[in-house]
């Protein structure tokens, strides 16, 4: 049997490396990719939206909470995030408390 990985919720343990963010991003069933109270290695957000960008759009759900994350992430890796909001408009990105995306609310008759 196939088994199929459509969600992957990632906590604190140690700062998540750029490979593994790299082979998350490319897992195609992958649908929604939370991220809670974690720190990035340096350049890894950069490089996980940059590989977003070239899978196309398998991805709609990214989710990253807590302090070690803001901290780590640096203005490149929010760059990124916008970048890659830019490129997929079906792509859903929460940091924190916010949500920023192109999605269109729906729409309510």
């Amino acid at each position: 049997s196939k088994s199929v990985l459509s969600r992957f919720h990632l906590r604190p343990s140690h700062e998540v490396s750029t490979k593994t963010l790299l082979k998350l991003a490319k897992c195609q069933s992958l649908k929604k990719l939370v991220l809670s109270g974690i720190s990035v290695e340096e350049g890894g957000i950069e490089a996980m939206c940059g590989s977003l960008m070239q899978q196309n759009g398998h991805l709609t759900d990214l989710e990253f909470y807590g302090c070690a994350f803001n901290h780590s992430v640096g203005q490149s890796g929010w760059n990124a995030m916008f970048r890659l909001i830019d490129h997929d408009p079906n792509i859903q990105i929460r940091a924190s408390s916010l949500v920023y995306s192109q999605r269109k609310p729906p729409k309510f008759t």
